[in-house]
């Protein structure tokens, strides 16, 4: 996240906060996000050398029949030729939505799909561990073999399989025969 994007986030929180439209703003911005998730548009919208016309498109597309702020937030960045914070503005303004609920934002990397029951039993034990209501993004990665990696804030809980063998490794590596 830019600290640029930040600024535009905070501002347009506040007016969002002010009106009472945080979730619809954030539910707009992450569809915006879902959009830019395609590499080749996302790399589009962060070209600073973008012409005006071509930006001016570009935000007039994104914006289309979004909420009201989002709308006028996009005719700023235009007119200010900073089209390029798009790509960062979820980001941030979600950053700012869970500071204003006492959230806490957390990462969490399985081996596979889990179910919604095994998704509920993670959350309860990351909000036990944050001592509070957390936020979590769910990925898979296969590289683990098993288990979970629970990251909240700069604390990372590690309970793969991958992790464990590693260190099982390295005791066998560190230990003497003999």
């Amino acid at each position: 996240m830019t600290l640029l994007a930040g600024r535009y986030a905070r501002a347009l929180f506040e007016v969002a906060e002010s009106r009472g439209a945080v979730d619809a703003v954030a539910a707009d911005l992450a569809a915006i996000d879902e959009i830019l998730s395609d590499p080749e548009l996302r790399s589009h919208a962060s070209r600073a050398d973008l012409s005006g016309g071509a930006a001016r498109a570009l935000l007039g597309r994104l914006g289309d029949g979004r909420h009201e702020l989002v709308r006028n937030l996009f005719a700023v960045l235009q007119r200010r030729r900073r089209h390029t914070v798009v790509a960062d503005l979820r980001v941030a303004f979600d950053a700012l939505v869970r500071q204003a609920r006492g959230e806490v934002h957390g990462r969490v990397e399985t081996a596979g799909p889990i179910d919604d029951a095994q998704r509920g039993s993670i959350e309860t034990l990351a909000s036990k561990l944050a001592g509070r209501a957390v936020s979590l993004e769910f990925s898979d990665n296969p590289a683990l073999l098993g288990g979970v990696r629970l990251q909240l804030g700069n604390t990372l809980y590690d309970g793969s399989v991958a992790t464990r063998l590693g260190a099982l490794r390295q005791r066998l590596l560190s230990s003497r025969i003999g």
